[in-house]
């Protein structure tokens, strides 16, 4: 009786640790960052508080191969994102480690024009005991006629109701490539249109652009229930309503991910 009692102790305690971990990663996804989520391979290294990078022996072949990315047809950018921890004493002038940390990373490329990088920064958990650390990210955006990907999401440009038969292939691209980066995160959708017409007949175009766009998504293989849709309509325009030109680039669909 006491081996059944203290199975069902032991069986009990491994119920409240799973249920207490899936609540607070799955549900409330709330989960503490940590460098276990940061990859094995290290192109650059730095010390605990500094801002000074340390090349490691795989960072050559590294940003060949960035470089090369970075050449291709579609009118790439380049986002370096330093990495940082609050409890870190930073060795730099500057404010935020993590900015620091990009400016850095960002002299190691500069054959890449100063407008076509963007430095952010990001606050990440490291394990207390590393000294080590891999800390910066760099991603290749996508820029062209039809997508223009930034560091919160992106803004798709595409008249009229994007459909499966008839969506362009560089937004198509774009999407699979968001499919299959971001399956974990949150996606709000916000639909803008131009002036031309009433403010709730754009309301009602805003909100029909953003929901084929969810709709496409969600057939790419992106869960529904990950998927915010909304539209402003003709409010918050970017340029001139005035111009043809201006109103193609409020004829926009804007894409929020939050990780």
């Amino acid at each position: 009786m006491k081996s059944k009692a203290f199975l069902v102790v032991v069986l009990f305690l491994m119920w409240s640790v799973v249920s207490g971990w899936y609540f607070i990663c799955k549900i409330k996804q709330a989960c503490p960052s940590s460098n276990s989520e940061l990859p094995t391979t290290a192109h650059i290294l730095y010390d605990k508080g500094s801002a000074t990078p340390k090349l490691q022996p795989t960072f050559s072949d590294f940003k060949v191969k960035l470089l090369s990315q970075l050449s291709d047809s579609n009118a790439w950018a380049l986002e370096i994102i330093g990495l940082y921890d609050e409890d870190e004493v930073s060795d730099s002038a500057t404010e935020n480690l993590g900015v620091a940390r990009a400016v850095g990373a960002r002299e190691l490329f500069r054959e890449v024009p100063d407008g076509e990088v963007e430095l952010s920064s990001r606050l990440l958990n490291f394990t207390a005991d590393s000294n080590k650390l891999d800390a910066v990210r760099f991603r290749v955006l996508v820029r062209n006629d039809n997508v223009t990907e930034t560091s919160f999401g992106a803004y798709i440009y595409y008249e009229g109701v994007i459909a499966k038969d008839t969506v362009p292939a560089k937004i198509e691209a774009y999407l699979t490539k968001l499919v299959k980066e971001e399956r974990e995160s949150l996606i709000e959708i916000v639909g803008y249109t131009d002036d031309t017409g009433g403010e709730q007949e754009n309301f009602e175009l805003g909100l029909e652009r953003a929901t084929a766009l969810g709709d496409l998504l969600s057939e790419l293989g992106f869960a529904t229930e990950r998927l915010i849709i909304s539209s402003k309509g003709q409010n918050e325009p970017i340029a001139d309503n005035s111009t043809e030109e201006g109103r193609a680039k409020n004829r926009r669909l804007m894409l929020i991910i939050k990780r």
